[in-house]
């Protein structure tokens, strides 16, 4: 049971699991989950031999989020009032006030 909470609270995200499963070592699996209140603080260890990027969940969506364009970015945080996912028509609702094509012919929302 404590671990499916575990994939849970961590959103199943592939990451994260590799992030928290050395702690298990020495935790069991009810105690890590007291432990997992901020799954972007995660306690990653020395993360010898992985990239910079990889050693904590918050240096991975850094890595990911810091050379998107602002459109992109401003299309992000408008689909963020989403906790747990959405419909195409939620989507567009929440993008609709300022829709306009990107450069490859797909839509972007901006300000």
């Amino acid at each position: 049971m404590a671990v499916c909470v575990i994939v849970r609270r961590l959103d199943g995200i592939p990451l994260a699991l590799e992030l928290v499963a050395p702690r298990l070592r020495v935790l069991d699996p009810a105690r890590l989950v007291e432990r997992l209140d901020d799954r972007f603080t995660l306690p990653a260890g020395s993360g010898r031999g992985r990239p910079a990027r990889q050693q904590t969940l918050q240096a991975m969506i850094d890595w990911s989020w810091e050379p998107l364009p602002e459109d992109e970015r401003t299309v992000l945080r408008r689909l963020a009032v989403h906790a747990d996912g959405c419909t195409l028509e939620a989507a567009e609702s929440v993008c609709a006030q300022a829709w306009r094509c990107s450069p490859d012919g797909g839509q972007l929302c901006g300000e």
